[in-house]
């Protein structure tokens, strides 16, 4: 039970494991998804994640950023959905936050890019959503990205910085 600084060791080397205990992983997972539905105090904030394996290797970090990008904003459509069905209104462009401008420019520029050839759907759908005004994207920095706190390596005060933006407190802070 000694406290981390981080959630994940910074410039860890993963390597492939054969003998994972899927089950054991799935009940983890789908404790930590009961717990952020049934505790509302944990996060006070509305957040959807999921583990998936990709089907397809992506050829470039912007290709899997843009894949990545296609699968959030389906995602903002289901959470607008949800929030229909409370009868909450919307009003104005969902925001889908992306640290990689590359892939903001690709989806922004209706040209036909060399590297896009094998996400054509996803930008189109992409570019639709955006001409539509019902979502926008948004440049971040990365050191500001509040999604690699849960999915990098991070420095302990840089992981310290953006888990204050989630309004998560340290239990286990002296101060």
């Amino acid at each position: 039970c000694k406290p981390a600084s981080t959630l994940l060791e910074p410039n860890l080397k993963l390597r492939n494991v054969e003998d994972v205990d899927k089950e054991m992983y799935e009940r983890l997972v789908g404790r930590l998804i009961y717990m952020s539905h049934t505790r509302p105090d944990i996060g006070r904030n509305l957040v959807t994640w999921r583990s998936k394996k990709q089907g397809v290797v992506a050829q470039s970090s912007a290709e899997a950023e843009f894949k990545a990008m296609a699968q959030g904003i389906c995602e903002l459509l289901w959470l607008k959905i949800i929030l229909e069905d409370l009868r909450i209104k919307w009003e104005g462009p969902m925001k889908l936050y992306c640290d990689n401008k590359s892939t903001i420019n690709i989806a922004h520029n209706p040209v036909q890019h060399d590297r896009t050839k094998h996400i054509e759907v996803d930008r189109i759908f992409i570019k639709e959503k955006l001409d539509s005004g019902l979502i926008c994207t948004p440049y971040v920095f990365s050191q500001d990205q509040i999604a690699d706190s849960l999915t990098k390596g991070l420095g302990s005060q840089n992981f310290e910085k953006i888990v204050s933006k989630l309004g998560m407190k340290n239990t286990y802070s002296v101060a």
